[in-house]
């Protein structure tokens, strides 16, 4: 097996053709690998609804980037045992990754005019996630290359697919390692496709992505550290985890994630492969509904939990909450139609006690709704002890769909911003001045001060903190669960 794989690379490394092949040496830019993908989609454009091309071009590009480097591994592993190939054997077999005999792009391009090469493809893909279970398992179940629903009849479906083929193996996409430089430039290359295909998508945007303006903003303020455990339960395509990880620097965290659209789940798995995030749990299911992040018989704890859930989201469980076996709504039930709260209340139900801090995206709404019999009037005073800081968007800033949140001062006073427009970068003075707990605007995004959570949070089954109204349920769990789940070990 590793010998055909060997021929396979040698293979990948020469199928453009000597003239095709960029000089040695030369490198390409970011800008150059973003525009060169991005008229690759022309192919679809027209012809394949923008929701349903999207996956068949990150997927594509997923192909092409593991094969370049796959080719490229070889290469230098050849040239430093002096092409002795039982020690080039072991070399590749310690791989980060495995590439299946005929299963890299070289194989699937010269076999781009079959008549099944839509079925050649999904069998490639079905090899790559059999070969590597531990990082890809179940990634490409959602992706069919053969579907006539999709990609149209035999004959246009065949076309399409050979036109994809060739986009991809145009010289400037030649994504070796050693040609490419900065590894994580093929990680913002497949961020950079999402953030286009998003911006095209309006409202719906928001289920696979947070604008990098937004997450970084989240990220500074959060300040993950060194040993922490970091969680999104509506990961999305994984940008608000990445933005976090970044902020740690080096590999001493763990990330953590779960997404219920399955397609957008597969996204988020290869966002963090093409990064090079190894530690990493993303799990595929209703968070609200069943949370799969869990330790024995109890949620787990993170010391950061972030998230840009979907706004306003109808139908989200309010019917079973009252039956959850982890107690997470014990402050109210949030009305059917408006799941905001219910994933508020699961982040703080899944924060470290004593050391977690929370950073979500939410409407304006969230702090002002009310349903008549309902126990979701979660006034901003019973949770003054929780939420320390509420940040607008820039003025005008409408990325995601929806209206912009409205101003709202967190200690209960009249409405009031306290500045004009919301500007993030206020907000980022006032962070690193360590005055973060005086900032003041609306629910756009949520998180503790710095500092402020490091004290125990009030337990669920506490005296109410305020709650003038007497509108709330009162928690059930008892305290010694609690106590003997403070929250995880760091990583090593």
């Amino acid at each position: 097996m590793i010998g055909e794989q060997i021929t396979m690379s040698v293979q990948q490394s020469t199928f453009l053709g000597d003239d095709a092949m960029p000089a040695p040496g030369t490198t390409i830019s970011q800008e150059e690998i973003n525009a060169t993908l991005w008229r690759a989609c022309d192919t679809f454009r027209g012809t394949v609804d923008p929701s349903e091309y999207k996956n068949y071009i990150l997927v594509m590009l997923f192909i092409k980037y593991i094969s370049d480097v796959w080719a490229d591994h070889y290469a230098t592993a050849l040239s430093l045992y002096n092409g002795d190939i039982e020690r080039v054997q072991r070399r590749m077999a310690r791989e980060r990754f495995v590439l299946p005999p005929d299963c890299d792009f070289a194989g699937l391009h010269a076999r781009r005019r079959e008549e099944n090469i839509g079925e050649q493809i999904n069998i490639a893909l079905e090899k790559i996630e059999d070969a590597n279970r531990e990082k890809l398992d179940g990634v490409f179940r959602n992706i069919d290359f053969n579907s006539e629903a999709n990609l149209g009849k035999t004959r246009d479906r065949n076309e399409r697919l050979r036109q994809l083929l060739e986009d991809f193996a145009n010289p400037r996409l030649d994504l070796r390692p050693s040609r490419i430089g900065n590894l994580d430039i093929i990680g913002n290359a497949y961020e950079y496709l999402i953030a286009r295909f998003a911006s095209g998508a309006g409202k719906k945007a928001g289920e696979f992505y947070t604008p990098p303006e937004v997450s970084e903003l989240l990220a500074e303020l959060l300040d993950p550290q060194p040993g922490e455990r970091i969680c999104d339960p509506a990961c999305g395509s994984g940008s608000l985890l990445i933005k976090c990880a970044r902020r740690v620097g080096g590999d001493n965290f763990a990330l953590y994630g779960q997404e219920s659209n399955g397609s957008t789940w597969a996204l988020a798995m290869m966002n963090m492969f093409l990064h090079g995030i190894d530690q990493t749990r993303i799990e595929w299911g209703d968070t609200l509904r069943y949370p799969l992040l869990i330790e024995g018989d109890h949620l787990m704890h993170f010391e950061v939990v972030v998230a840009n859930p979907p706004f306003s989201l109808d139908k989200w469980g309010a019917d079973v909450a009252p039956a959850d076996r982890f107690r997470r709504f014990h402050r109210g039930i949030p009305p059917k139609g408006k799941g905001d709260y219910a994933f508020i209340q699961h982040m703080i139900e899944t924060t470290d006690p004593y050391h977690g801090r929370v950073g979500v995206i939410v409407p304006h709404g969230v702090l002002f709704r009310a349903t008549a019999g309902s126990t979701a009037r979660l006034r901003q005073r019973r949770e003054l002890p929780l939420c320390r800081a509420a940040i607008p968007p820039a003025r005008g800033d409408r990325r995601g769909g929806g209206r912009p949140p409205g101003p709202h001062d967190p200690d209960g006073d009249a409405a009031r911003p306290r500045r004009s427009g919301g500007d993030p970068r206020g907000a980022r003075r006032l962070v690193r001045g360590g005055g973060a707990a005086d900032l003041r605007g609306t629910a756009g995004g949520l998180l503790p001060a710095r500092g402020a959570a490091r004290r125990p949070l009030p337990h669920p089954g506490d005296p109410p903190a305020g709650d003038p109204l007497g509108e709330l349920q009162p928690g059930g769990r008892d305290h010694a669960q609690s106590a003997a789940h403070p929250g995880p070990s760091p990583v090593h």
